[in-house]
């Protein structure tokens, strides 16, 4: 049984963490992107950092 546990552990993927639109405008880490993203990003969407990080970097 405690082997079953182990493998279901490493089964879970590690969601990462979502933000909205208004998180991110409002966050100081991006102050200097914020007109940017207010553009690029949808209102009624949550975006993972790496996805902010990919848009800024590719921008």
């Amino acid at each position: 049984m405690a082997s079953n546990e182990k493998v279901n552990e490493k089964k879970e993927v590690k969601e990462e963490r979502k933000f909205t639109k208004q998180n991110i405008l409002q966050s100081n880490k991006y102050r200097n992107r914020r007109d940017f993203l207010n553009v690029v990003l949808n209102d009624n969407e949550e975006y993972p950092e790496s996805y902010i990080k990919k848009i800024i970097k590719d921008k």
